[in-house]
C-alpha cells in the first residue's frame, strides 16, 4: 500500500450524515489514505464535526472555505490533493470497506487510468444492487460508450464518486463552478483523455436516493433544468465528435425524456415562474432537432414524443392516467399495467 489515495469529500450542512460517510472511509481495508474534508461554508455543525475528525486521525485534513458550491469544493480538493490516486465521495453517501482497495488493485493490475465500480441505490425501504462481479476493460472510446448507453447491465455511469482516478490525469481538469449535475460535464472529458479504464460490476458505493435536502432532491428550478439539458446536449455532441451516432442518439433520447419529465413535474409543482418555465420547455422541444430522430428510438420514447408534439397538456394527462393505474395495481396486482 505504498500508493496514497486522496479521498475528496465536500461538506455542506450534512451534520446528520457526515459521521457515517467519514467512518466508512476510515474503515477502508486500504489504509494509505489522505482524506480531505472540504467544509464549503456550512451553517450547521458540519464544520465542527470536520475539526473533531481531524483530531482523531492523522490522515484527515480539513479545509474551511466560503460557500462556492459542490464543484468549487471539489476543485479545492483537487488543488490540495497529494495522493497518486484521487477519489470523490459525497458527504451523504458511504462506501463499503473494500472499495478503494479493489479499485486500486484493478487499476494497477490492468495498467488503467480510471477504475470504476457499480453502486447501490439506497431507498428508505429498499436497496437496489444488481452486481454480477464481472470485469470489463475499455479503451477511452469504449468507456465513453459504456457510460452513454447501458450494455450487459453494467452501470459505470458519468458520476465521479464510483471511480478512482490517476492523479496525474484528473488534476488536469476542473469542475465547472456553479453547475448542477457537474459530473455530466466533467467525467466524459476526463475519460476521453484517458488511455484505459477498468470496470467491476460490484456495487461498493452506497448512493442515498431519498435525502430530502440534497441537491438532486431539491425543488426543480430553471437553472437545474438548463444545466441538466445542456449537459446532455454537450455529451451528445462529444459522442458525435467521436463518431458514435448510435450512442449519441441514446443521449438525445435521454435529453428529450428529461425535457418531458421536467415539464410534467413543473406543471405539478408550485415552482416560481412556473408558466415561464413551461413555455421555455415547450419552445425548446419545438425547436430541438433531436425529436426528428424518433423513428430510430424505442417505442416508449416515441410515444412520449408524439404525445408531447400533439399537445403538452395531452401528455400531462396521459402521464397522470398511467400514474393512477400504477397506484391501483399496487393495491390490486391482478389489474393490468399501462407503460408510458
Amino acid at each position: 500500500m505504498t500508493d496514497k489515495i486522496t479521498v475528496i469529500i465536500p461538506v455542506f450542512n450534512v451534520e446528520d450524515y457526515l459521521t457515517k460517510c467519514v467512518e466508512s472511509v476510515l474503515n477502508q481495508t486500504y489504509k494509505n489514505l489522505e482524506i480531505l474534508l472540504i467544509n464549503d461554508g456550512s451553517t450547521d455543525s458540519s464544520g465542527s464535526l470536520c475539526d473533531l475528525f481531524e483530531l482523531t486521525d492523522s490522515r484527515i485534513r480539513v479545509i474551511h472555505k466560503q460557500n462556492g458550491g459542490l464543484s468549487d469544493a471539489r476543485n479545492a480538493g483537487l488543488d490540495a490533493a497529494t495522493g497518486e490516486f484521487i477519489a470523490f465521495l459525497d458527504s451523504d453517501d458511504w462506501v463499503d470497506p473494500e472499495m478503494y482497495e479493489v479499485l486500486h488493485d484493478l487499476l494497477i493490475l490492468h495498467d488503467a487510468d480510471i477504475s470504476i465500480c457499480r453502486f447501490k441505490n439506497i431507498y428508505n425501504h429498499m436497496i437496489e444492487d444488481g452486481s454480477t462481479g464481472k470485469i470489463a476493460v475499455y479503451d477511452n472510446v469504449g468507456a465513453i460508450k459504456a457510460i452513454a448507453k447501458i450494455e450487459n447491465n453494467f452501470f459505470p455511469t458519468h458520476n465521479v464518486w464510483n471511480k478512482l482516478f490517476k492523479s496525474e490525469l484528473v488534476k488536469k481538469f476542473r469542475f465547472i463552478k456553479g453547475k448542477i449535475v457537474e459530473d455530466l460535464y466533467f467525467t466524459p472529458r476526463v475519460i476521453q483523455a484517458s488511455k484505459k479504464c477498468v470496470y467491476i460490476d460490484k456495487a461498493m458505493h452506497n448512493y442515498l436516493r431519498e435525502r430530502p435536502d440534497s441537491i438532486m432532491n431539491a425543488p426543480i428550478n430553471l437553472k437545474r433544468i438548463q444545466d441538466e439539458l445542456t449537459g446532455f446536449d454537450e455529451f451528445a455532441r462529444l459522442l458525435e465528435e467521436l463518431r458514435l451516432p448510435e450512442h449519441s442518439l441514446f443521449i438525445k433520447e435521454t435529453y428529450l425524456r428529461k425535457l418531458i419529465e421536467f415539464h410534467y413535474h413543473v406543471k405539478n409543482s408550485k415552482a416560481e415562474n412556473k408558466d415561464a418555465i413551461l413555455k421555455m420547455l415547450e419552445d425548446t422541444f419545438c425547436s430541438n432537432p433531436y425529436r426528428n430522430s424518433k423513428a430510430s428510438m424505442g417505442t416508449a420514447i416515441r410515444w412520449k414524443i408524439t404525445l408531447f408534439e400533439l399537445s403538452p397538456l395531452c401528455s400531462f394527462y396521459a402521464r397522470n392516467v398511467v400514474k393512477n393505474v400504477k397506484a391501483l395495481r399496487k393495491k390490486n396486482p391482478q389489474k393490468p399495467v399501462i407503460k408510458f
